[in-house]
Formats: C-alpha cells, structure tokens, sequence
C-alpha cells in the first residue's frame, strides 16, 4: 500500500507502521501491553478506506462497547484530516454485528436480558424444588453459556449433570415459548444462520471484505468459526491480540486460535508490537520475567520505550487488615504527592476480598468506586442470612428476617417459607410458625434466639454456626454444590473477624447496613474523576493507571486453589501479568502473612518477576 496523507504527523514506529500499510491477506499483530493497538487498528482502517476501500466493506471487531466507542471517535478524528469520512465502517462487538445479521435475516422477536434470564432461571429451579441460591443460578448460568460458547447444545451435558440439563431444557422451552434469544444465542443462531443461508453468509462476507478483529486471544469458538466463515470469501483478516492477556477460559475463550494463526489462515504475516509505552522499564522487566513462564505463548518480549521509574515494591503485611491499612497509607501518600486517585487503582483476584479495605477506606474517607458487575460480599447469601439472625436477635418479629432464617430453623418447605411472609391481618410470625409446624420446634427456636440477644456479635455468630447448626448446613450445601467444604464458612469466619471489633448487635448491624449503602453507591462501570478504582484482576483488563496495588498475592488466590492443572495455572499468571501491566509508573504487590487467623504463603508468582523488584516492611 502506498504511503498515507493521514500519517502524515501520525506517529508509528516501524512494526506499527508495517501493520498499518499492510494490504491484503490474512494478517496477525502480536500486541503486547501498551504498544498502541487500538492506534494500529484505527489506523489501519483509516488508510484502507484512504487508499480507496469502500468504508461499508470494513469491519472491526472488538470485545466491549467501550472499545468499539473508541474505535469509531478515532477513525472519525482520523480521516477528517483528510477530509474523508468514517461512513458506513461496520464496528461494534460480536453481540452487535451478529445481532443485526439475526435481524436482517428474518429473527423479529426480543433479546434475554440479564435480569429476565435470571428470573426464568430462578423459576425453573423452583419448580424443580430446588433451593434457589445466587451462586447456584451464577454457576448454571456460566455453565450454560460456556456450553453454547463451544457451539454445543444439552445433549452434549454429562447425563450426571441432571440437573444442570433440567433446568437448560425447561429454560430453552420458556424462551421458545416468549419468542426471545438471550447473549449467547445470538452467536450460537449467527453460526447456525451462515452455515444454512448462503444469502446470509455473502452479506456478511460482502461487509468484512476488509476484517479486523481486536483481542483475538479471547475468541470461542462460536466467534472463531463465524469469523473463519467470514474470511473465507477475500482472506483479508487481522487479528490484533496477546495470548500472554488471554484470561478468559472460563467463558470458552480458546487462545489457542491466535497462537495458530498461521495453521488456520495459511500464508499469513506475523508483526509483533512489542514497543511498551505505558510502563517503566523495571515493571516491564518484572512482567517480563514473571510471563517467560509459560509455555503456551509467542516467545515475545516486551521493551519499555522510555526512561525512569521504580522497581516494584513487593510487601509482606501481618493481616488482611494490616495490608488495608497499609493500602490507606499508600494511597493517601501518592495523592499527596499529586496523583489523581482517579488514576490510582487497587486490584484483587476475587470480589469479596475488598471486604477490609472497603471499610478502611471509608474510615480513612477516602472516594472510591467498585468497577466490576460480580455481587460484593454483602450481597451474598451467607451474609444476608447472618445478618437477618442477628436482626432477628434485636427483634424477633421481623417478618423477612423471620423468614430468611426460619426456613432452615423450622425445617420448613419452599411453599411453607413463601407462608410465613403471607401474613393475615394482627397475625405476627410467630403465630404463623405455630400453624405450619409443632409448637415445640417453635419454642426451641424462640429460646435459641433469647440465648444469642444476650451474646456480642461474633459470639452470636459462633452460636449460630454450632448450636443453631448453620455451619454443618453450610457444609451438607457445599457438598451437594461440589464446591470446596470451606465455601461458605470462610465467608462467616471474614465476618466473625470485623465482628470482634463491636461489642453490640445493634452496632454491627448498623455498619453492615452503611457498608452495603456505601457499596450500592460506589458501583460503576466507568473511572470517576476523584475517586480511587477498585477492581477485580479480570475487571483490569484494558485499563491503564499512574500506580496500580495488587493485593491478597498469596497460594489460594493467586494462583486460585481450584488451578490445579497446568494449563490453569499459566492462565493464572496471565491474570497475574495482567494486572500487573497495567501499571504506568509504580507497581506494588501486598501478600498478607495470615488471613482469617491462617498462614498463607506468598503467591509463586511474585517471586517469579523478583530479581529486580523491591521488598520491604508495611508502610
């Protein structure tokens, strides 16, 4: 391709240039950490639409809605230089252009939101006389969708997995039934569509004569097999990713498709970004060093394209408490010292690790926002259950708190729970308890609810889980889920620890209630000017900040105890790497000595980048 007037002042170095002025046929950008891809993506499609290329024959593929944003204010800032328009440049996420292809070719009814797929799903667990639970409807819901990711129906579930295959058949048929498609079918039916409509495909294909595809390393292979369809018809696909970022195999995503590139698109040319222009040389050497670890990736090393900066700072606190006072201390200096907590960001494997560091940081009245949509540790149903025992302490008549805890108290039914909260007119709980079951289970409840008001919170709670048999329910659940034994009374053991420091129920209670307050608040998909970012590492993704913290770095988390198996545990230190990319100037990783009163080792993979990095003692 001959050289661009829109380059013209466009600063490129030589492998982004390549990747720009290439024309036709199949290409693959190798895409290290800041090495400028969304500026070689725009780019590459401003000069093709330059050089003569119809914009409606252009596609650019991205993951998220806020990439596909930028992409298109980009490419408009772009060709107004040379006084050429975006036009008709087809960018939006796979949902989006698949979405308009199901339409065009005949599909007139609704999407599935997230909220209504929750509540048929909810339902169908009723009816089949389950106990209804969120992690529960979580896990089916991600099972499911991983299931229609790889392009396989219920008959390819395990016959053991009766009930997942019960509630996947009685979902689909209330879905026909309303004439709607939720998110994961509009890849499955667009897959299904092109292999059946030979009109559909041509349509597609006449689109993306030009195909470009961001974050290739998280397609499935839903995506992968349309996108190869797509292609087929001109071959001119590029794909723009990192397998080193590819974190995604929970939801199906194959990296496997962008280290193959060239065995699924022969002939095609290879061109690594490896410029880093985000961090500092000791953070990209750190990284550097942590990901030569794996195996499965393009032997890639990133070199950072400027001077300065410090080592990573690596910190050993005694607890989870002293690593969020630590975190206080350290934010509160680097804002002094005139960074933006807007662009400070604190990073964790789990959710509901930001359980002490949300309460320090409002102690310490420091702003801050949650940028993930996973439900905080508040909102889990272990919490809401010891929190309505404790209220129930305060005041025994509580109608939904009666409820929540009578149900397994009184060893009551779905039907009989749903009773209780169906009061008549001067009729209280209790009186309605009595009706459902004997009078004598009544009063053994009654009395053990009089014990507890008398204890301080964590005592209460240690009541609850022994004597009132909650943590052998907790148990008996995690086995019937499969899930680890500790799942549900580790989140009691997190409580019991926040509870030591409040010598009444009334007190805890109320600042359990400000925290969930404080929380529902600071939830939001988007950086909020003065305000510090709290984040999953999978949240992270895509994000850039003056000074980034990971915390809770320990064997458990990070890697995850449930990675046992090699290829898990490189998809970990990818999570690892990640986060730790995202740092533009100063990096630091926290692990804690203990949590919940147990030693814990510090995570492999902090040693992993060590030979450069700093250690030292909580600030």
């Amino acid at each position: 391709m001959r050289e661009s007037s829109i380059l013209s002042g466009f600063t490129l170095n030589e492998a982004q240039r390549q990747a720009v002025m290439h024309r036709d046929g199949p290409l693959l950008v190798v895409a290290g950490p800041g090495s400028g891809k969304t500026r070689v993506v725009t780019a590459r499609a401003a000069v093709l639409i330059e050089s003569g290329v119809n914009p409606a024959e252009i596609t650019v593929v991205t993951f998220t809605k806020a990439a596909a944003r930028e992409m298109q204010l980009r490419l408009v800032r772009l060709l107004q230089k040379a006084d050429q328009r975006a036009g008709t440049v087809n960018i939006g996420t796979f949902h989006a252009l698949f979405w308009k292809t199901l339409r065009r070719f005949g599909f007139s009814g609704e999407l599935v939101d997230d909220n209504l797929k929750r509540k048929w799903i909810t339902e169908v667990l009723r009816k089949l006389g389950e106990e209804v639970r969120d992690d529960q409807i979580d896990e089916l819901q991600r099972i499911i969708s991983w299931h229609k990711n790889n392009l396989q129906s219920v008959a390819d579930v395990p016959p053991e997995k009766k009930l997942l295959r019960d509630v996947w058949v009685r979902y689909e048929e209330v879905k026909t039934a309303a004439g709607r498609l939720d998110f994961d079918d509009m890849l499955f039916e667009t897959h299904a569509l092109l292999r059946e409509n030979p009109q559909a495909l041509r349509h597609m294909q006449a689109q993306a004569r030009y195909l470009l595809v961001d974050e290739f390393q998280d397609t499935n292979r839903a995506q992968f097999e349309v996108l190869r369809m797509i292609a087929a018809a001109h071959g001119n696909i590029c794909a723009v990713g990192d397998v080193d970022q590819a974190i995604y195999a929970w939801r199906a995503a194959k990296p496997e498709y962008l280290l193959n590139f060239g065995s699924y698109f022969p002939g095609a040319r290879r061109i690594e970004l490896t410029a880093n222009y985000r961090s500092t040389p000791a953070i990209v050497g750190y990284t550097n060093r942590l990901i030569a670890r794996n195996s499965l990736r393009h032997a890639v090393v990133g070199r950072a394209a400027r001077q300065g900066g410090e080592a990573p700072l690596s910190l050993n606190p005694s607890s989870q408490q002293a690593e969020a006072a630590s975190i206080v201390t350290m934010v509160k200096k680097q804002s002094q010292a005139g960074t933006a907590l807007e662009d400070m960001a604190v990073f964790y494997r789990v959710n509901r690790y930001n359980h002490h560091l949300v309460g320090k940081l409002v102690a310490a009245s420091i702003p801050f926002v949650v940028r993930d949509k996973e439900r905080f540790l508040e909102e889990h149903w272990v919490v809401r259950e010891v929190l309505s025992f404790l209220e129930l302490t305060v005041n025994p008549n509580q109608v939904e708190p009666f409820a929540q805890v009578a149900r397994r108290q009184l060893n009551l039914s779905a039907e009989q729970g749903a009773e209780l909260q169906r009061l008549s007119q001067g009729e209280g709980v209790w009186q309605r308890a009595a009706r459902l079951v004997s009078p004598e289970r009544v009063s053994k409840f009654k009395l053990h609810l009089s014990t507890a008001a008398r204890l301080a919170p964590a005592a209460a709670l240690d009541y609850y889980l022994e004597e009132m048999g909650f943590r052998r329910y907790l148990q008996n659940y995690a086995a019937h889920r499969g899930v680890a034994r500790g799942e549900y009374t580790e989140i009691c053991e997190e409580l019991r620890l926040e509870m030591e420091s409040f010598s009444s129920v009334p007190a805890y209670l109320q600042h359990a209630k400000e925290r969930a307050r404080v929380l529902v608040q600071a939830r939001s998909e988007d950086a909020v000017p003065g305000k510090l970012n709290l984040m999953t590492l999978h949240g992270a993704k895509g994000l850039e900040f003056e000074a980034v913290w990971i915390i809770g770095a320990v064997e458990g988390l990070l890697p995850h105890s449930l990675a046992e198996h090699p290829e898990q545990l490189e998809e970990e230190r990818r999570l690892f790497y990640v986060g730790c990319t995202r740092a533009k100037n100063r990096l630091c990783i926290t692990s804690p000595k203990q949590i919940r009163g147990r030693t814990v080792a510090r995570s492999r993979f902090v040693a992993e980048g060590l030979t450069a990095a700093r250690t030292g003692s909580t600030p």
